[in-house]
Formats: structure tokens, C-alpha cells, sequence
């Protein structure tokens, strides 16, 4: 949704010589895509409670854009919106790949119920920090 970032994409795409293959669009969640259909979705939505914006590191508190990182008061607002969405944009065994933030694993899970083949990738600290989950 950030015409910003829209930018920066299209800048770095060009940069590495692949803008020719990405369509870049903008958008609230899927609805400029609606009807289309996909073998994957991939995320990296904001997921971080408005409550722990203090608790943030200046540096990320203070420099990154709010909307990329603030998700609302649970920080699963996002979650709660995309994935009912990417039920009907995906193929039959499509996947839906999302990052989740510290403490998610429960409550994404919970969200994804009614998928096949929940899986959560850690980071090289153990935590849980990507959500894969297959259409039926």
C-alpha cells in the first residue's frame, strides 16, 4: 500500500535487471489481483502489537516506517485479513508463506486451522519465524 516502497522495489528490480519479469502493483492485501490465481503467496507483513512499539530498538522504532512494522493492538490484525484472503487466490496445494513476529506460532497456527500441511520455519536462533500452510 506504500507508494514509497512501491518505488524502491521498482528501483531495486531495475537495478538487478528483473524489472521485465515482476508486475508491480499497488494494493491493499490482494484485492488488485482479485480473481487472479497463484501457486504461491508470500508475505512479510507488519505483525508487531502497537504495545511494543516502546520496546522496539530506536534505530527500528525510529527509522522504519510504521505501517511496515505496527500491525494493530495483537499484531495478528494482518494475519487475521490475509489469510482468509489467500484461500480463494490460490491453486489447489498452493502455498501461503508468511513471516511472523516473536510469540506468533500459537495464535497463527490457530488462524491457519482448516489448511493442510502447517508448517513453521525457525531462524538460526530456534524461533519460529515463517509460517507455511498448503491449500486443500
Amino acid at each position: 500500500i506504500s507508494t514509497s516502497a512501491l518505488k524502491i522495489a521498482e528501483q531495486n528490480a531495475a537495478q538487478n535487471g528483473v524489472a521485465e519479469r515482476i508486475r508491480f502493483l499497488q494494493s491493499d492485501l490482494l484485492a488488485a489481483v482479485a480473481g487472479e490465481s497463484f501457486d504461491a503467496i508470500v508475505s512479510n507483513p507488519p505483525y508487531i502489537a502497537e504495545s511494543e512499539r516502546k520496546d522496539l530498538p530506536k534505530e527500528v522504532r525510529d527509522y522504519e516506517p510504521a505501517q511496515a512494522l505496527f500491525a494493530g493492538p495483537t499484531g495478528l490484525e494482518f494475519y487475521r485479513r490475509l489469510i482468509p484472503a489467500a484461500q480463494p487466490s490460490l491453486v489447489p496445494g498452493g502455498c501461503l508463506l508468511m513471516e511472523i513476529g516473536h510469540g506468533q506460532r500459537e495464535a497463527v497456527a490457530a488462524l491457519l486451522q482448516g489448511w493442510e500441511a502447517v508448517e513453521f520455519i525457525s531462524d538460526l536462533q530456534g524461533i519460529p519465524r515463517v509460517s507455511v500452510a498448503s491449500k486443500q
